[in-house]
């Protein structure tokens, strides 16, 4: 990584020596494999652009380091100076945006700045700054919704699912600033308030419906994952909660996993050895081998809702779901469909014996009053909507 670090700067050195104006341009790597290139005499937004252009040809040339030739590309986020810039500061924040956009377009490509762009970086720092102070406002609620088994028709638990009622701005969805909580920290603080919020709230439904067997699904980012402070964490809001640990379903997606899958087992072990249930969820779109679903001490797969969603349209995916319900059936562990909308595909998931079920046929998230009310309306000895039970 340091010698391709290097001879990429060697390449950018070189370019900018042999400049059109004449005059070597600045070039500085800012960290990681960040670099900055200042280019004074620009004549106009095309020229800088065909600057690039070259720039990306030039950095796309294979490189020969140790014995090994290695391929790489670029995302260059293009900026121009003017009057509206105060400081160097304000005009690397704008191209940083621009590369960022760049590599979220696919890479390998230049991304001029403009002023969606300024807007979207002003409403991005709004949010990050709001987030931090999330917790502290009290904004950050949870909703639940049901999991359902597809043998009895009742309820087995339910996934605690975060929700941001911004003060300003109204309710926030996971979708439009988890990816923001990730990448600043915040999701560290924040996972850990889920963990405790949910906790109590498990507690207080089985205090209210001591009959009850309900469990509690929280999810786990990678970012929490690899903190090393996770497992006692978890510790602590068992503990202070009074939850038995055994109806806690913690939720780690495939690909959170698969990254680093040794860091993973050990710390998923160690979360087994505290009496919670571990569950993969989004399984079938990460890249697990059999041999990896038989080394985690996994209790349930939760497969993607890709798979539901395409049952009625495509014989394959029955097929595929088939297989994972016979694999778990195997394994000795439990098998949830994600995102089930229809009643057919109940009756199709029920044929091919998965275990459970969630979707929005069966209700939306919803807040804690709203799940009491849901309990027992399920447990009333009428069927569910979209769920025929079994003779």
């Amino acid at each position: 990584g340091d010698m391709l670090l290097m001879e990429i700067a060697n390449r950018l050195r070189v370019h900018t020596r042999s400049t059109p104006t004449g005059e070597p341009w600045c070039a500085a790597r800012l960290g990681g494999d960040e670099f900055v290139l200042l280019m004074e005499r620009v004549k106009s937004l095309d020229e800088a652009r065909d600057l690039a252009a070259e720039l990306l040809e030039k950095l796309s040339a294979p490189y020969h380091l140790a014995g090994n030739e290695i391929r790489t590309s670029a995302s260059i986020g293009i900026v121009l100076g003017d009057d509206k810039y105060k400081c160097a500061d304000e005009v690397i924040r704008d191209a940083d945006a621009a590369m960022y956009r760049a590599k979220a377009d696919g890479k390998a490509r230049a991304v001029t700045f403009d002023r969606q762009m300024h807007l979207a970086v002003q409403a991005r720092h709004k949010l990050e700054t709001d987030l931090h102070r999330a917790i502290e406002r009290d904004e950050l609620t949870l909703e639940y919704q049901p999991i359902i088994s597809l043998e009895t028709g009742s309820v087995e638990g339910f996934e605690a699912l975060l929700r941001w009622d911004h003060s300003d701005m109204g309710r926030i969805m996971p979708m439009d600033f988890i990816h923001i909580a990730e990448e600043t920290g915040q999701i560290l603080p924040i996972g850990n308030w889920v963990m405790h919020r949910a906790c109590e709230q498990l507690v207080s439904w089985r205090q209210t419906l001591p009959d009850s067997q309900l469990s509690m699904n929280i999810n786990l980012s990678r970012n929490q994952l690899i903190h090393p402070n996770l497992t006692r964490e978890v510790s602590e809001a068992i503990h202070n909660s009074g939850v038995d640990p055994k109806w806690l379903n913690l939720e780690i997606t495939e690909s959170a996993i698969m990254r680093d899958m040794d860091t993973a087992l050990g710390v998923l072990k160690e979360l087994a050895s505290l009496g919670v249930k571990i569950v993969m969820d989004d399984f079938g779109v990460g890249h697990s081998s059999l041999y990896c679903l038989k080394e985690l001490p996994l209790n349930m797969l939760k497969i993607d809702r890709t798979f539901v969603s395409n049952m009625e349209s495509n014989i394959v995916y029955p097929a595929i779901i088939q297989a994972v319900a016979a694999l778990t059936h195997n394994m000795g562990i439990g098998l949830v469909a994600e995102g089930v909308e229809t009643a057919d595909q109940v009756a199709q998931l029920q044929a091919l014996e998965c275990n459970f079920a969630q979707g929005y046929l069966f209700a939306r998230p919803m807040p804690p009053d709203r799940c009491i009310q849901f309990i027992k309306r399920s447990a009333d000895g009428t069927s569910m909507i979209g769920l025929k039970r079994p003779a």
